[in-house]
């Protein structure tokens, strides 16, 4: 009745774009408008809105990485590093494709300030049911003084964080972080990493895709220069620092530090490192393509390469599925998580 009612409905239900980008929420108010009060009362029971339910599927729980390091066995907050996912509503939807669609969870944990739809007062609290998920393939090594390299893209710096405050705080051997970002302006945690580095406690490596505004670790002051560098991309910073990174990767047992190694981002991210990480060894020791990979199945097989994180997982039992809209796209943020312990999954 709805669908003969609502040219709206007709277009989405015709439309050749599936999924169409865009909620229930997004339609139904758009129906509201061409279907009259009469209608919606016949079709919909606006007295008990169970029917509701069965239009909406179950959110599948969403995994983040915890972004701090605590000595407590069950800490009262924990910090996650969320990129708002935001796209352009479909055009059957908004035909003048300027309006924006946020991810339901990255959303909701990371709302666009410029947005009303979520703005609770500063201290209040909304409990959600979380699980913490420890991977085994994901470990700092147990010896303190074993160096370790990470690799980053974007929001991947979110577990790298945790690793380096949990080493930072003990004494341990090097730790490196190549970061790709794209622009200054997008580096997260800047002033805890120059800290750092002052220190000696970090190095870092960084690529700016999209930015020459570049930052170049300094060995001799142990800081961060800021100098003029054509945008880049990861691989361009590991390739760089060749003669470390084939020291890193390569076995004790060979000569090498036999460091872990970590790359924590999406796929491209991880191809881009490989590809920096494999050209480092070509450079460094003129390396054939089959030692280069044997050199990194090496280090895989013994544990010292991983990919993948620490994870949250949270099932966002109370969220809207109305999205929010005019966001900054790719916005980040940290968010502090307050954890309701009759909750936590202990795995």
């Amino acid at each position: 009745m709805l669908q003969r009612s609502s040219d709206i409905v007709e277009k989405v239900l015709a439309s050749d774009e599936w999924p169409v980008r865009g909620s229930l929420g997004d339609l139904l108010l758009l129906a509201l408008t061409e279907a009259t009060h009469m209608l919606w009362g016949t079709a919909f029971d606006l007295s008990h809105l169970s029917w509701l339910l069965d239009l909406i599927p179950v959110e599948v729980p969403r995994t983040y990485s915890i972004s701090n390091f605590s000595s407590e066995l069950l800490p009262r907050t924990i910090d996650l590093t969320v990129g708002r996912s935001t796209f352009n509503l479909s055009s059957i939807i908004d035909p003048s494709q300027n309006t924006k669609g946020n991810g339901v969870s990255s959303g909701f944990l990371n709302p666009d300030p410029l947005s009303s739809l979520l703005n609770h007062d500063a201290g209040e609290m909304e409990p959600m049911l979380i699980g913490i998920s420890k991977p085994l393939n994901f470990q700092l090594p147990v010896t303190h003084s074993t160096p370790i390299v990470m690799f980053a893209g974007g929001s991947g710096i979110a577990p790298f964080r945790s690793f380096w405050q949990a080493r930072a705080a003990q004494t341990s051997g090097r730790n490196i972080l190549f970061l790709g970002v794209q622009s200054r302006e997008k580096l997260l945690y800047e002033e805890e990493i120059r800290d750092l580095v002052r220190q000696g406690k970090l190095e870092l490596h960084v690529a700016f895709s999209r930015d020459r505004n570049g930052l170049q670790y300094n060995p001799s002051t142990k800081r961060m220069d800021q100098k003029s560098i054509e945008p880049r991309f990861i691989d361009a910073a590991i390739i760089e620092q060749a003669r470390t990174v084939y020291d890193m990767i390569m076995p004790k047992r060979s000569g090498g530090h036999g460091g872990y190694l970590y790359v924590c981002g999406s796929v491209s991210v991880y191809e881009t490192v490989m590809h920096g990480i494999r050209k480092a060894m070509y450079n460094c020791r003129n390396v054939t393509k089959s030692q280069a990979e044997e050199l990194v199945s090496i280090a895989f097989s013994e544990r010292r390469f991983m990919l993948g994180k620490c994870s949250i997982i949270i099932h966002l039992t109370s969220v809207s599925p109305i999205p929010q809209r005019r966001s900054r796209p790719n916005d980040l943020q940290t968010y502090s998580c307050r954890l309701n312990r009759s909750h936590q999954s202990r795995n």
